[in-house]
């Protein structure tokens, strides 16, 4: 017997609350993430500061369902076509939040830039979220946090450096 089993995905609400607001987009069977496009022309001034950011609202909220959150990333294309980056990237959005999803923006250039209505300059993804709890001492209490992690130390390319101290990486490897 060859029954069908329907595949049933998680669904995102979306409510447009903006005029010339689009809908996200998924492009392709294979995309994980939906395209993210403006919803009107909008002028970004050249970053001068740290967190000089222009909010640019995309006219849209959300229904995220329980036990997701999504993640806002750049296009691949905005890091390569565009002087744009999204400071808080990945941005994320709870369960709880109904408010309009906005992007912040920070132009990297020394020329206030223009983003015309329609360009898709992010994507979001679904992303399950996993419960976990914080382990809090009481007062006087100490935990360490490393007692179960192992013990390699010094991040940012650590691996390679730990590895290369123990003979285990060629310098052209590197």
């Amino acid at each position: 017997m060859n029954k069908r089993v329907r595949k049933v995905f998680p669904q995102v609400g979306i409510e447009l609350i903006r005029e010339g607001a689009e809908y996200p987009k998924i492009k392709t069977k294979g995309s994980a993430g939906a395209d993210l496009v403006c919803p009107e022309d909008v002028e970004i001034p050249p970053f001068h500061m740290v967190g000089h950011g222009t909010l640019v609202p995309l006219g849209f909220r959300l229904g995220i369902p329980e036990g997701y959150c999504v993640h806002i990333y750049p296009r691949s294309s905005t890091g390569l076509k565009t002087p744009f980056i999204i400071p808080n990237s990945p941005g994320l959005i709870d369960t709880d939040y109904k408010e309009e999803v906005c992007l912040i923006l920070t132009n990297l250039s020394k020329a206030t830039m223009r983003v015309a209505k329609g360009t898709a300059l992010a994507q979001m993804v679904l992303v399950p979220k996993v419960p976990y709890e914080l382990i809090v001492p009481r007062y006087g209490e100490r935990v360490n946090p490393l007692d179960e992690a192992g013990e390699r130390t010094g991040g940012f390319g650590s691996t390679t450096n730990n590895r290369k101290e123990k003979g285990e990486v060629k310098d052209d490897e590197n």
